[in-house]
Formats: C-alpha cells, sequence, structure tokens
C-alpha cells in the first residue's frame, strides 16, 4: 500500500507494525467504542483521538469562571515530553477518547493526582458545602448597573437567572435604560413587574444571591458575586 511521508511517495506494507496501528487508529475513529462516564476506571489508560495514551484522574469540578458548575473528565498525557501541559480535561468523552488501553491501574496514580491538584482547571469544591448569600441593594445596583451582556444571579428557589441592559435612543437625545431578566435556557421573564424593570424593582421581586463555594475540608473557594461591575 502506498502512503505519504511529508512530501514523499512511499510503500507501506501492509503487514508493517506502523501500517496495523495507523489502520487500527483510523478504524477506531470511525467506529470508536462506547465509553461511558461511569465505566470509567481510576487510574486506567485511554487512548485519545489524536493518538495519546492517557490515564484517567477522575471526575471533578473544573475551576474556570461559571464552569466551576460542571464536571469535568480528568486525564494524565503519559506520552507528552513536555513538563508543561500534561492535564487533559474534557466535558464530554464523545470525539476525545476513543478506547481503553490497560485497565489496571498504574501504579504512580498517586503521583498524577497530586500533579492534577496543582493544575490551574482543578477544583477542590465540594458541593455539599454551597451555600447561596444574600446580595444587599447596594451591592446589587452596583454590581449590576453596568451589565450588558447576562450576569448571573440565583433566586431563593436557587434558580441561576441572567440580566441584560439595554439602552433605548430616542431623537430628542433622551436615553432610558431597561434590564431584563432570562432564565437558563435564556428565556425572557415575561411578569408584568419586570417591563421596563429597574435593578430595584428586580432586587425587590427576586432577593438575588450568589454562590459561596468551599474545599471538602470547609476551607472558602470563592464568593461569586459581582460587586462594582467585576466577579469577586
Amino acid at each position: 500500500m502506498y502512503g505519504w511521508d511529508g512530501s514523499d511517495l512511499i510503500l507501506i506494507p501492509i503487514s508493517s507494525p506502523d501500517f496495523v496501528e495507523i489502520k487500527k487508529l483510523n478504524d477506531l475513529r470511525h467506529n470508536p467504542t462506547s465509553l461511558l462516564g461511569k465505566n470509567l476506571i481510576i487510574g486506567a489508560t485511554y487512548k485519545s483521538n489524536d493518538n495519546t495514551n492517557l490515564v484517567y484522574l477522575g471526575r471533578f469540578y473544573e475551576a474556570n469562571g461559571d464552569n466551576k458548575e460542571t464536571k469535568t473528565y480528568f486525564f494524565y498525557d503519559i506520552d507528552s515530553k513536555s513538563t508543561y501541559r500534561k492535564i487533559r480535561h474534557y466535558k464530554s468523552l464523545t470525539g476525545n477518547i476513543l478506547d481503553i488501553v490497560d485497565e489496571k491501574c498504574t501504579d504512580n496514580y498517586s503521583i498524577l493526582k497530586d500533579e492534577l491538584t496543582k493544575s490551574n482547571y482543578y477544583s477542590e469544591r465540594d458541593p455539599k458545602r454551597d451555600v447561596y448569600d444574600s446580595y444587599t441593594l447596594d451591592e446589587f445596583i452596583s454590581g449590576f448597573e453596568s451589565t450588558y451582556y447576562g450576569e448571573s444571579f440565583y433566586t431563593d428557589e436557587h434558580e441561576k437567572c441572567y440580566i441584560s441592559k439595554h439602552r433605548n435612543h430616542s431623537w430628542s437625545r433622551n436615553s432610558s435604560v431597561r434590564y431584563d431578566v432570562y432564565d437558563s435556557h435564556r428565556n425572557r421573564k415575561n411578569e408584568k413587574i419586570l417591563e421596563n424593570a429597574t435593578l430595584e424593582a428586580i432586587f425587590q421581586k427576586y432577593k438575588p444571591k450568589y454562590l459561596v463555594t468551599y474545599k471538602t475540608n470547609g476551607e472558602l473557594i470563592k464568593k461569586w458575586r459581582k460587586i462594582n461591575a467585576k466577579q469577586q
């Protein structure tokens, strides 16, 4: 069989190890093994879509803005020669992880797990310790008065809502500001109280709260609130 090596056309014996490996990888890409997150084995080795061997470290929260509320599959790249970017993280296995290579837990799993805890992508959040604290009116107005692009807050029922600011211009050079509230599916809330709503009206309606996250040992991770138009 002929194939390309850069710009050179070369003959590749179909019995050669290189051909067998390439064919196996291409077959996996077109017909990947059906892998379910709940069936992944801690410490086992898996094959990625880019032909890299990855050790599965577990599914944890990702320390990346609002995505702290989303769990991510973490792997360790054992093929990379680089001392950086060893940690890989995927929200979905589909298209990223092709098959299991070795079900046995790697002998140095504890060392690789320690490396994960040093990663900027890893969060030690314990969702059982989550609390929702209330904004004061001053904090809420200060944090959201400059919002144009859908910043979030939580209701008493812990529903996540978003606020967007709209400025209405007129030919008389006067302008007015309207704040809209949306649910997590970005559908506009249609209650009459929210027609041309002010931040004060939204505050009275929803009693807005912000998420506070903690580690398992009770140590504070972060208060996810907006103050002075910045998340603190």
